[in-house]
């Protein structure tokens, strides 16, 4: 399961979300990027949902479930391709389904990233380079350093580790990962609309020490993987 939360916030300014553009959709699953997404039934209105329960389903909503709701489709459409961001009436983002996209600078994004390690993962900008978390001391990439060259620290909880940009667009809605037995772990899945030149990294733990992710970057019109960065 995840708990799922808009942003009441979300709202169009200068720079920002124009209302009224139409974006093309995409979904990112299991290190795909396939356009559109998938749309679903929740609470009897159409939606696009960013967390499934491990049987799949949300036969019972509960006050932790939510949605993104979804307008101008079809009973016959199970997939929405391009969308105008708008709001409800308490404020909350919805979609409203179009027929093309209006602009080239932004697109927005599912993020339906998996479950790892005791359900964390990570959807964070590209990776910028190491930091001590001891002495705060900083360095480029390629790779952190196993031992700080400044004040030498190399236990687990303190040497260098790896710093990464902040995600870069703006999250309408979060997803957070639920499990079976009803722990929350700090993964989450989530629905963007991210600018042209957006580089993105997608990263899950499968153990104690060992990371799998991917980057991302957005052209405008398409989402596609960088597979040549390398990060944890």
């Amino acid at each position: 399961m995840f708990f799922v939360q808009t942003n009441a916030n979300t709202h169009a300014k200068k720079g920002g979300s124009a209302m009224g553009d139409a974006y093309t959709v995409f979904t990112i699953s299991n290190g795909e990027v396939v356009g559109g997404t998938e749309i679903g039934i929740f609470e009897k209105s159409f939606a696009i949902v960013i967390g499934k329960d491990d049987d799949n389903s949300f036969s019972v909503p509960a006050s932790f479930s939510g949605a993104v709701p979804v307008e101008g489709i079809s009973n016959e459409q199970s997939q929405l391709l391009f969308a105008e961001i708008k709001k409800t009436w308490k404020g909350e983002v919805k979609f409203l389904a179009r027929h093309e996209a209006t602009t080239d600078g932004k697109v927005i994004v599912v993020i339906r990233a998996k479950k790892g390690y005791k359900q964390f993962n990570w959807v964070t900008g590209a990776c910028i380079g190491w930091q001590c978390r001891k002495c705060s001391a900083t360095g480029t990439l390629p790779c952190a350093p196993k031992i700080c060259p400044r004040c030498k620290a190399g236990d687990p909880w303190s040497s260098p580790v790896l710093r990464f940009a902040n995600f870069p667009g703006e999250i309408l809605a979060r997803g957070r990962v639920v499990s079976a037995n009803g722990w929350v772990g700090a993964g989450e899945q989530i629905i963007a609309l991210v600018q042209k030149g957006g580089l993105f990294r997608i990263g899950c733990l499968y153990s104690t020490s060992s990371v799998d992710s991917a980057h991302y970057v957005c052209d405008g019109i398409h989402i596609a993987v960088v597979p040549q960065i390398q990060s944890g």
